[in-house]
């Protein structure tokens, strides 16, 4: 099965069958393959900011992604 592209949700066509699988006890069900670990493709915003910074790439302030607001709520670890 190929990976999700984006945030988008997998449409149920997609997603993996399981195996019906019967007991002699009529207690039957189904059984799904062992799923893996999640890891992060690029590792999110904490290691977009830390290797963009790390390689001396900046942006002028008026191409900036992010808002000053949102920079200053990510510099205090996201309080509620």
């Amino acid at each position: 099965m190929r990976p999700s592209r984006g945030m988008g949700a997998i449409m149920p066509d997609k997603m993996p069958k399981g195996k019906k699988k019967a007991r002699r006890d009529d207690t039957d069900f189904t059984e799904y393959k062992e799923g893996g670990d999640v890891k992060m493709a690029g590792g999110g915003l904490y290691a977009n900011i830390n290797a963009r910074k790390k390689a001396g790439t900046s942006r002028s302030k008026s191409k900036s992604t992010i808002t000053s607001k949102a920079y200053a709520n990510m510099k205090k670890g996201f309080p509620k």
